[in-house]
């Protein structure tokens, strides 16, 4: 894990730039010294402006701006909500947000929407951020785009962030030198639970379910297919606190990811793992085989939808196999495979030998339809 990727969500998603200050929050309409500010839901905003601030208002864009804002540093509203944003073909130099909100720490924010088709240049894009309040149920799409330092579902300084959704279609997320990341949920101090990440296709950098400092980080998800990851992919990251529970969080691969420079990591921390509670943390192969760099601290692995029409299944590492004594292997399912007849050919199933298994485990009659 790069050290730098645990700083993120302080030194960049919950940053604003020192001109962002002396703007009005929510409080102008129309065009602005060069600022576009939406007065109305359903409000379709092209031009090239520096910022556009959507007063909690939905609407679209297309066209060039430095930042943009569903709600910016609402102060008076205890709930954020039900605000959609959707950027389409565009140049953004900097930054999008669902709800940014650093002046309200007792807000809930919830059930906003971040979509952005065919765009570029996009440094950070968020679902909803908050200086403490609770984050949740809140969705980032970006289709067909180019991302080039974070994603994140939902963040929040030190309040709960939950049940936040990040779907990437067919985007490049990947610029090695800013050491990119894709979040489903991030916190300082907070606790990080059921988030999820949905990659299809595209190229990334890296990908976390859910980050806390010192918060727990339970149950979240990341799902990668037909997809190449270049750099690590953590189910659940808990940096600072050497008691934190990081448990129930998953990693499935499916289809052709190529995920031979990447390394796994059912759970992460910079911490001594002696007094952490790391349970339950799982690798889920569904229907693919290859190779992967290096693979960490899973409880299990589990093939299923084993294809058949391949004569070797295998799950090969070629850097380093840590903290994975005892994990147990399940054999779910197996995938249609044409004509294939049971007995017909041998097909092997394999995994690395570093990797000391403790128990293998057949699940069901998985031959029964053949």
């Amino acid at each position: 894990m790069r050290k730098s990727l645990s700083y993120k969500i302080l030194a960049a998603v919950l940053a604003l730039t020192a001109i962002n200050y002396a703007l009005p929050a929510n409080t102008t309409a129309g065009e602005v010294n060069d600022n576009y500010y939406v007065d109305n839901d359903g409000e379709n905003v092209t031009g090239k402006y520096n910022y556009v601030y959507g007063n909690e208002h939905s609407f679209t864009f297309e066209g060039e701006a430095i930042e943009i804002f569903g709600s910016y540093n609402n102060s008076s509203s205890d709930t954020l909500s039900n605000i959609n944003i959707t950027v389409n073909n565009s140049n953004v130099s900097d930054n999008v947000f669902g709800v940014l909100s650093e002046t309200n720490s007792n807000s809930t924010i919830t059930n906003n929407h971040v979509t952005i088709n065919s765009s570029k240049d996009l440094a950070i894009v968020c679902g909803a951020s908050s200086s403490g309040g609770k984050v949740t149920n809140n969705y980032v799409t970006i289709n067909d785009s180019e991302v080039s330092y974070e994603v994140c579902g939902g963040a929040s300084t030190n309040g709960e962030v939950s049940n936040n959704y990040v779907i990437i279609n067919e985007s490049t997320i990947n610029n090695i030198n800013k050491n990119t990341v894709v979040r489903g949920g991030v916190s300082n101090t907070g606790n990080v639970f059921e988030n999820h990440v949905t990659v299809n296709g595209g190229t990334l950098n890296s990908v976390q379910g859910g980050f806390s400092n010192t918060g727990n980080v339970n149950d979240n998800h990341v799902t990668i297919s037909n997809a190449t990851i270049t750099g690590s992919i953590v189910g659940g990251y808990n940096r600072d606190n050497q008691t934190a529970e990081i448990q129930n969080n998953s990693i499935t691969i499916k289809g052709t990811t190529d995920i031979s420079k990447a390394s796994l990591h059912g759970y992460a921390t910079n911490q001594s793992a002696a007094n952490i509670t790391a349970e339950n943390n799982k690798l889920i192969l569904d229907g693919w085989s290859g190779t992967v760099n290096s693979i960490h601290n899973f409880d299990s692995i589990t093939f299923k939808n084993i294809d058949l029409s391949q004569k070797e299944i295998t799950l090969d590492v070629t850097s380093g196999v840590i903290g994975m004594d005892g994990v147990a292997i399940y054999i779910n399912s197996i995938a249609m495979a044409g004509d294939y007849k049971t007995g017909s050919n041998n097909h092997l199933l394999s995994w690395d030998e570093n990797i000391n298994k403790g128990t293998v485990t057949i699940e069901g009659d998985i031959t029964k339809k053949y």
